[in-house]
């Protein structure tokens, strides 16, 4: 397969290409292609996805979060740019910046099943578990296929929680 990103003369053409590259695990190659999908069409928020998803397999974790940044504000309805958005977000303990992204999304496209998806992970992350719960119980209603993901993430232990189990080591050696 060619990864020539001169190849390719649309935004959306080279998109698609990008994403196809990608599912090859050729992720260097998919980040070249949608840096052209960008510069044909600034606004095209899923190329940013693949150049973001590049950036962070290659340890550069503020360029990479960047990019994903700027495609959730060009692309805030695309389930998949939101999805990896929210997930370094939750990775990186900025739930309030999560939750923000939520209001956002809901904004854009309400009655996401994705949107009340995060928004329960990030309630539930921060210590309001019964709350998180319920939005997580509501995107497994919208969504039924989001189900095995959700009771996963149900069974996980929160930071608050784990609290609860685990004493710290200097209050254990007094």
């Amino acid at each position: 397969m060619v990864s020539d990103p001169s190849i390719v003369s649309d935004a959306g053409g080279a998109l698609l290409r990008a994403e196809a590259i990608a599912a090859t695990g050729n992720y260097l190659a998919s980040a070249q292609i949608a840096r052209r999908a960008a510069l044909l069409e600034p606004g095209l928020g899923a190329a940013y996805l693949y150049i973001g998803l590049h950036l962070l397999r290659s340890q550069r974790e503020a360029p990479g979060q960047d990019y994903l940044r700027r495609g959730f504000i060009g692309a805030p309805d695309d389930d998949r740019v939101f999805g990896a958005h929210c997930r370094i977000l939750l990775i990186n303990d900025r739930t309030q910046e999560l939750l923000a992204a939520c209001d956002l999304r809901i904004a854009t496209k309400p009655n996401s099943a994705v949107s009340e998806f995060w928004i329960g992970r990030a309630l539930r992350y921060s210590g309001n578990v019964t709350v998180g719960e319920h939005h997580l119980r509501r995107a497994k209603e919208m969504e039924p296929s989001l189900a095995s993901e959700i009771d996963l993430v149900m069974r996980t232990a929160t930071p608050a929680t784990a609290a609860k189990y685990f004493t710290p080591v200097s209050q254990s050696c007094g």
